[in-house]
């Protein structure tokens, strides 16, 4: 047992012994791995030298990417630059579209507030054109439009003094809602209506008269005097000169002119404001050296002109009076009678 004890004793190494042991191994070996970790203690340039190898070598080695870096802001690409050139060029042509519109729009209410048909009718051709949203205007300006042709027909009808044209342009107006507007342009073309409407009543003898009636006047070699005077009036009455009616042969020249539907057609267009007062004052004094029943003894076809002559001077007196007495309602009482000679009243 004792013996036991003292080789265990020896087996286990003291202090002294173990710290002998190891400065053996460091004598043979050099220093122990826990001293050198405890005493190193790494320079700046180390571990600069370090990072730098380590980057190296994570750069080139394969299968692994390199340390990412900030990256610097790109400029906009060709795309982006074109895109917001495109976004900036839409904007200025909806700018562009919007005040044109506008300028549209404006234009036809422009014109709606004046009378120049043409112009309203351009506007109101481009409004629509543009399809632009009815907000009144257009209605109000088509409103217009219709007013001003109206008005514009009752106008040329009345210059064109064509009983047709002034039916149909009388009746249009009187079945517009602007009737009450356009009641003096209707007025006037009644007038005129009930005028020419007169002269067809007065050339309607003359226009059943029949071609022998027109030969036997022409057949006169020296016709009684107031059919040579009768004709003389008719003619002068339709713009020929009293100087040539003096001689009968001038007379049978136009009436071998003309044939029946030639002197219809120029009866039936005949129409006094071609007339002059001198002239119709000179019929007048022509056809007053006779009564009817005279020269419808002597010649019944000259008859019927003198009453279609006598007929037309009374209309022109008729008409000459209407005006003058328009006239002085307009001024008051003191306008002045127009022409170059006054015409005496009948009675």
């Amino acid at each position: 047992m004792g013996c036991g004890a003292s080789s265990q004793k020896e087996e286990q190494p003291t202090p002294t012994n173990k710290r002998k042991q190891e400065q053996d191994f460091q004598s043979l070996n050099g220093p122990s791995p826990v001293e050198d970790s405890q005493d190193y203690s790494p320079t700046p340039e180390t571990d600069l030298q370090r990072e730098l190898s380590r980057n190296g070598t994570e750069k080139n080695s394969p299968g692994r990417s390199p340390k990412s870096t900030p990256r610097k802001a790109k400029p906009p690409s060709m795309r982006s630059r074109e895109k917001s050139h495109e976004n900036g060029e839409v904007a200025d042509s909806e700018a562009h579209e919007k005040g044109y519109k506008r300028m549209v729009r404006q234009k036809m209410i422009d014109a709606t507030s004046g009378h120049d048909l043409q112009e309203l009718h351009k506007t109101i051709e481009n409004f629509e054109k543009q399809k632009l949203d009815d907000c009144g205007d257009l209605r109000r300006a088509k409103e217009k439009l219709q007013y001003l042709t109206l008005k514009r027909d009752l106008r040329d009808a009345i210059r064109r003094r064509h009983a047709g044209v002034l039916e149909k342009s009388i009746q249009d107006a009187k079945n517009s809602k602007f009737a009450d507007k356009l009641t003096n342009q209707i007025q006037v073309a009644e007038k005129l209506q009930r005028h020419l409407q007169e002269l067809k009543n007065c050339a309607h003898d003359i226009c059943k008269m029949e071609q022998t009636t027109i030969s036997e006047l022409r057949s006169y070699h020296h016709p009684p005097p107031c059919v040579h005077d009768v004709m003389a009036a008719t003619y002068m009455l339709m713009g020929y000169s009293e100087d040539r009616l003096g001689d009968w042969n001038e007379i049978q020249a136009y009436l071998g002119q003309l044939t029946r539907d030639k002197l219809i057609r120029q009866i039936g267009e005949f129409d006094t404001k071609h007339v002059n007062e001198i002239t119709a004052s000179r019929v007048k004094s022509i056809l007053q050296a006779y009564t009817l029943e005279e020269v419808k003894d002597a010649s019944y076809g000259a008859a019927t002109f003198y009453v279609w002559a006598d007929n037309m001077v009374a209309k022109i007196e008729k008409d000459k009076e209407s005006e003058y007495d328009r006239e002085q309602t307009e001024v008051g009482g003191s306008a002045t009678s127009k022409g170059g000679g006054s015409v005496k009243k009948k009675g």
